[in-house]
């Protein structure tokens, strides 16, 4: 019994920095590993647009943010309460949205502003898009589009 209470385990971990870090709640600054990685998976999402890549997944951002797969992937389920292609297709279809809005982009297809938005296929453009939005791409860019083009065509002809 001597001997067990001799190598108790603060005394294991505490030369191991590394591992120390692991089991740490927080970081340097004091912030909670879990909102770190968060903020960190948030901002290289946006600054990247990495979510336009049909391929993505969460080990390519984890290793582009430095941040371990299965830490990112604790932290957006428990801080989200969604998973990592949940969050990855809101952003997609907050894309297609705003594609879809563009006067510009009125002419492309939906399949076309679909891929782009990096979805890889067509069902699941429609599928996902349904489900964040409550209507499908075509409902959203004739019902949901066309009111912003026609204020903006008001605000024109007013100002011209």
């Amino acid at each position: 019994a001597g001997t067990y209470n001799k190598v108790t385990i603060p005394a294991v971990f505490s030369g191991n920095s590394a591992l120390s870090a692991l089991l740490s709640p927080t970081d340097e600054s004091g912030k909670p590993r879990q909102e770190m990685a968060l903020e960190k998976f948030h901002e290289y999402l946006r600054s990247s647009k990495a979510y336009l890549n049909p391929s993505l997944t969460i080990g390519d951002v984890g290793d582009k943010i430095g941040v371990p797969v299965h830490q990112l992937s604790k932290a957006i389920n428990l801080s989200l309460k969604k998973n990592f292609y949940q969050c990855v297709n809101e952003l997609r279809i907050d894309e297609a949205k705003r594609m879809l809005k563009d006067e510009r982009l009125s002419g492309a297809s939906i399949i076309s502003i679909g891929m782009d938005a990096g979805f890889n296929s067509k069902s699941t453009f429609n599928d996902v898009f349904k489900k964040i939005a409550g209507s499908t791409p075509s409902e959203y860019r004739q019902r949901d589009a066309l009111p912003e083009r026609q204020a903006n065509n008001r605000q024109n002809h007013e100002s011209g």
